[in-house]
Order: structure tokens, then sequence, then C-alpha cells
């Protein structure tokens, strides 16, 4: 590859190039997402984001039974699976969107302690409340509405059934997402391979375009160059050779011999009449006598 030939390609259709690559820059641009205006330049993902949020809830009793020695582990353990499906349940759900519209997607699950591949698992008196939504404030705002009903809905019917405070399951927030190191994380986003590759293939294409024009344009002139009959050189003019004038005494002779040349001759054919000639016009030749 001659680099120097390159570097004279680029340089002979630099506008060509640079156009094209602006073309290319905003075409992977649109593949990533929508331009838009908001009193500035905003750039909307085509693919939406998808974060997740979750708050962990505690389940216990008045006068921290986690503290005591006597106290049954999986008497709470075991409520935990049964108020995980409670949370799902219409009731709570209604009483999560009474403070405001859930738009993403909320789940609830026990929370089950592993401690190596081949321990056997332990269920803890926890519940996880996880959300999915477009962006983290909306996903730590639904599992924090739907945390809250859930401890409403247990607190009202624990209430309606005159239940004695000491014989109640509390729900303590154990986790709300809020804290450092509990925030709301990206799950998904738009890719941003996509338009990295859109961008690589059409520079390609329009790299192969200026160099393919180019060789053409020199073959075709190269084609030209040859068709086109070079001019021949014209052959130098024979310079015309003078007579040699002849000397004054042998002119009179040569104007003669000319003239000589020149006089018209008779010819006799048989087609032309013969002249008449007469006896008396003829001499008389005198005969010889014999002895």
């Amino acid at each position: 590859m001659d680099i120097a030939h390159v570097g004279h390609v680029l340089r002979a259709h630099w506008k060509v190039v640079s156009l094209g690559l602006v073309l290319c820059v905003l075409a992977a641009l649109f593949v990533y997402g929508r331009p838009g205006w908001d009193g500035k330049p905003t750039m909307t993902a085509r693919t939406p984001q998808e974060w997740s949020a979750s708050s962990t809830l505690l389940l216990t009793q008045k006068g921290f039974p986690a503290g005591r020695a006597n106290a049954d582990p999986n008497q709470l353990s075991n409520l935990a699976v049964l108020y995980a499906e409670i949370a799902m349940s219409d009731p709570v759900r209604r009483l999560a969107e009474a403070g405001g519209k859930i738009r993403g997607e909320v789940t609830a699950e026990p929370v089950i302690y592993t401690i190596g591949e081949f321990s056997t698992p332990v269920l803890l008196p926890m519940v996880k409340i996880s959300a999915t939504a477009p962006t983290a404030g909306e996903a730590l705002r639904d599992s924090a509405h739907v945390a809250t009903a859930l401890q409403r809905y247990v607190t009202s019917g624990q209430a309606d059934a005159k239940i004695r405070p000491r014989d109640r399951v509390v729900i303590q927030t154990a986790r709300s997402g809020r804290l450092p190191g509990s925030e709301p994380t990206l799950v998904s986003g738009p890719s941003k391979a996509v338009p990295i590759v859109i961008f690589a293939l059409l520079t390609g294409l329009l790299l192969m375009a200026v160099f393919v024009y180019d060789n053409y344009r020199v073959h075709a002139s190269d084609s030209s160059k040859r068709e086109t009959p070079s001019p021949q050189p014209e052959a130098p003019r024979e310079t015309p050779r003078l007579q040699p004038t002849a000397a004054p005494q042998e002119r009179p002779q040569r104007e003669a011999a000319d003239a000589k040349m020149r006089r018209p001759r008779a010819v006799l054919s048989a087609e032309s009449p013969r002249p008449d000639v007469r006896a008396a016009d003829v001499p008389a030749v005198p005969r010889r006598r014999s002895k």
C-alpha cells in the first residue's frame, strides 16, 4: 500500500471526502437517535433505556425478636413468601398507584441467601421489591410506592382484625435504594455498536468510490493521449536548383534549335488529301540513249 499515493488522492478530492464524512456522521447519529430541539439541540435515543431500582423490606415484630436467642427464625421467613405475593396483588397495586401511575414493571420476591455454590440456600425474613422503568427516577419511585403500599395494606389489615400490637408483624424498610451502593442501575440502553458499524461501513464505501473515480480519471486521460495523433514534423522543403546560365555565344544556337523543335511537321496520312500534281509541273527527266 502506497501511503504517498493515498495521501495524494485524498488531497486531490478533499472536498468530496469532507462532505462524505459529514454525511456519514449524520447517518450514524440518525441511526442512534432522533434529533430534536428543546432550547438547544437534543438527541433522543431510539432504543429506550431500562433502569432498575429495588427496595428491601424486613419482617419483624415489636421488641426486635431477631435479638432474642429463643426466637423462632422460620416463622417470619415463611411469611416472607406470603408477603411477596401480597405485594403483587391488586389491592396493593391500587394503593401504590394512588401516589402516581406505575409506568414500569414491578416484581416482589423473598430474599434467599446462599453462602457457597454447594451450600443450602437460606430463606430470610425479607422481601425485595424491584421495579424497572425508562428512567432511574421512575424506577426508584415505583419500587418505593409498592413498598409503602404493602406496609399500609398490612397495617390496615392488622388494625381491622384488632390484632394485639405485640403479635403484629412489623414491616420495616431495610434498603430504600437511595443510599450509595443501592442506587438504580442501568439494565439496558441504546447500543453504540450499530452506529459505529454504520459509520465505518459508509466511510469505507466513500473511500472506495473516491479511489475508483480517481483510477477511472487517470485511465481515461491516458487513453485520450494515446488516441490523439502527435503532430508530424514537416519535411524540409527542397531548394530549387538554378540552371547554369548559358554563355552569350551559345544562346543563338540554342534558340535556333528550340525554334526548330517547335516548328510543326507535315504528316501525310492515308486519309489526308493528296496534292494535285500536274505533269507540266513535273520537270522532264532526260532519257539516256543506248548505244
